[in-house]
């Protein structure tokens, strides 16, 4: 909205600041005079002089005068005195002297009782007004007393105080002293309804704002000033077909109004036939505002509308100069300028500069159809003009077929993709190509099947388990070998397992095992081991325990590796439940065994014999704690033995036993 103008002539003027109270009973200055004795005769004159200058508005003379006279009158109380002091400060006031508002401050100050004050107080807070100090004249209106006001002053003090407070945008306030004054028609109400409806429009109120303004058009003093106001109101509320009616006159020579003025209303009449799709009608109010506009007035919203209307009637070179400065902006005003400066040069005959105009537009997601529709153009543009066929126009198409898989156009760009990847062996590519298409044979489903799991194992075998999750979840897609599917989960058992992710590993081995076709499947055994081992990391050792000893019945034949672990953590499974003479007879057995880790199983199989009902338990304990000592001198486990095996010859009784286990404790750690 263009800034409401200053309308301080209209409704300011350069008389005196000399205002009359209601409620004062004030003598005016040829009473005093009459009051004086023949005796001050010196005075008579002096107040005389000064008295005459003030009435002709000669307030140097006048100020000089009653200066002289305070000097001559020895009374600092005498109403005289005080008539004279206020009136000298009056007139330093009216001359615009520097110390004029101290020496009002000083007079209110000095005379706090006086029936001057209020005088005193209206004549600095409108001396602040009159010199557009409007903080100061606020503020300052304020102290002046209503109640001592005529009806007259009491309008224009809250016209003046409003309109200070409108200057000082503190709107909230202007607005309640405006709407007072609005109230009845008289001095003021004009301008008061004026500056109310711009805090209408400012605040939100557009209708309200458009009553003001249309209740104030045919004023003397705003008929050639509210005009454009008016336009815009109309355009905030949406009525596009009075304003259609309503502009186009205001744009005559004879209208009066300024050339920024009328550039602003051919805009918003060229808009209103716009927003109805009217191009042909919107065309002249747009370019005219166009020429009108200089700078940054050319913003990008106001470029499109006029590109894209020059774009709709058909001049496409004159299009691509205004479409360019809107294309600049990362938004989707931005994004559509670009697409329809793709066509303008399609419609040129310029397709490589089209080509990479849809590129640009297909790059900014704010418009979906018209990325969608650029992608499928800037694929087709590059594919046609050869432009790096196996990269640029793949690549094109493939993500059109990733962002778009229910288009339309989806076939046709499936069958440009699908012959290059099998040509250029892009099988990861080739997967997704063929992830795009809908009507999917039983040959098309089993090689789907199969390339999506041979990609899945390869990735995870190169450490890349997330994105193997994602191809074992694409072997399930079309099940076509049962076999296949079901070892997509154990897969993804390992994928999880290696992430750590014990808990989603127990799900997807726990899964395979319940597939068709897992039972045929070599790693059947290795799944049943590793849902006990995972199960074994979370510290769920009934669940474990169960599922590895399943596995020790059902997989007899399977890895002696794999088997004598599955026996050490069925162990492990035991002494975590305090099942410790269990945990013994399974410690023995991979004792037995000797398939690794014989340290560690010599010390857990010491301390829970020491915790079982072996009558031996502490004699048990220590021959095995004795072994590890002699077998494993360097094992992680010996100082916890030394420890222990210390501990347990005191509980014997065996003190010099327990002092020689506990130096070689001190010696060796």
């Amino acid at each position: 909205m263009i800034k409401a103008r200053h309308l301080f002539k209209i409704f300011t003027h350069k008389t005196p600041v000399l205002l009359m109270f209601t409620g004062l009973t004030l003598l005016p200055l040829s009473d005093i005079y009459g009051q004086l004795t023949h005796d001050m005769i010196p005075a008579e004159r002096v107040w005389s002089k000064a008295e005459d200058a003030f009435n002709k508005e000669q307030y140097a003379l006048a100020m000089k005068n009653f200066g002289d006279f305070m000097e001559l009158e020895a009374d600092v109380k005498s109403e005289r005195y005080v008539a004279a002091a206020y009136h000298e400060a009056l007139c330093a006031l009216n001359l615009y002297h520097r110390d004029a508002e101290y020496r009002i401050d000083a007079f209110i100050t000095a005379y706090p009782e006086s029936p001057y004050v209020q005088k005193a107080l209206w004549a600095i807070a409108d001396h602040h007004y009159k010199r557009r100090h409007y903080k100061k004249s606020a503020t300052a209106f304020d102290q002046v007393d209503l109640r001592q006001l005529t009806v007259d002053k009491q309008r224009e003090l809250r016209f003046k105080r409003g309109h200070s407070l409108f200057e000082r945008e503190d709107f909230e306030k202007a607005r309640y002293d405006l709407f007072e004054v609005m109230k009845k028609e008289g001095a003021y109400w004009a301008p008061a309804s004026y500056y109310f409806s711009h805090i209408a429009y400012l605040n939100g109120n557009p209708q309200v704002a458009l009553e003001g303004f249309e209740s104030i058009a045919t004023h003397e003093d705003f008929h050639d000033i509210v005009p454009i106001y008016i336009a815009q109101t109309l355009h905030a509320t949406s009525q596009f077909l009075r304003l259609k009616e309503y502009g186009p006159p205001l744009l005559n020579e004879s209208s009066g109004l300024e050339d920024e003025e009328k550039t602003e209303i051919a805009r918003l009449v060229g808009d209103a036939f716009y927003k109805d799709q009217d191009f042909d009608g919107a065309s002249p109010f747009l370019e005219q505002a166009w020429e009108g506009t200089r700078g940054p007035g050319r913003k990008p919203e106001f470029a499109y509308e006029v590109g894209y209307t020059r774009y709709r009637m058909g001049a496409w070179r004159n299009a691509l100069d205004v479409l360019a400065l809107t294309a600049r902006e990362d938004d989707k005003l931005g994004q559509n300028a670009t697409y329809h400066m793709a066509d303008c040069y399609i419609q040129l005959g310029q397709k490589d500069k089209a080509r990479s105009a849809f590129g640009r537009a297909a790059s900014k997601n704010y418009d979906i159809e018209i990325m969608e529709d650029a992608l499928f153009s800037y694929a087709k543009l590059a594919f046609e003009l050869s432009y790096n066929p196996f990269d640029d126009a793949i690549t094109a198409f493939q993500t059109y077929l990733d962002k778009y898989p229910n288009s339309v156009r989806r076939d046709e760009a499936y069958r440009f993709l699908l012959e290059v990847y099998l040509t250029s062996r892009d099988y990861d590519r080739a997967l997704n190509a063929l992830d795009q298409i809908r009507d999917k044979d039983l040959t098309v489903q089993g090689s789907y099947q199969l390339l999506a799991y041979n990609r899945g194992v390869e990735l995870y075998q190169g450490g890349k388990y997330d994105q193997a999750l994602t191809y074992f979840d694409k072997v399930r897609t079309y099940p076509i070998d049962a076999q296949l599917a079901a070892e997509s989960f154990y897969w993804q058992g390992e994928c999880y397992f290696s992430m750590r992710d014990y808990k989603n590993a127990t799900s997807s081995y726990a899964k395979f095992a319940r597939a068709p076709g897992s039972y045929l499947s070599s790693y059947y055994p290795a799944a049943d081991y590793a849902r006990g081992y995972a199960l074994f990391k979370q510290k769920k050792y009934i669940d474990a325990l169960s599922a590895f000893r399943s596995y020790l019945e059902a997989h007899q034949d399977d890895s002696p590796q794999r088997i004598h672990d599955a026996e050490l953590r069925t162990a492990d499974c035991f002494y975590a439940k305090k099942e410790f003479d269990r945990a013994v007879t399974y410690y023995d057995r991979c004792l037995e065994r000797d398939a690794g880790n014989v340290d560690y199983i010599l010390y857990q199989r010491a301390m829970s014999v020491s915790l079982s009902d072996d009558s031996r338990a502490l004699e048990s304990q220590i021959e095995g704690l004795d072994r590890l000592l002699e077998e494993f001198p360097k094992s992680r486990f010996v100082v916890d033995a030394l420890y222990e095996s210390a501990r347990t010859q005191i509980e014997r009784n065996k003190l010099d036993d327990a002092h020689r286990r506990l130096d070689e404790l001190l010696s060796a750690h």
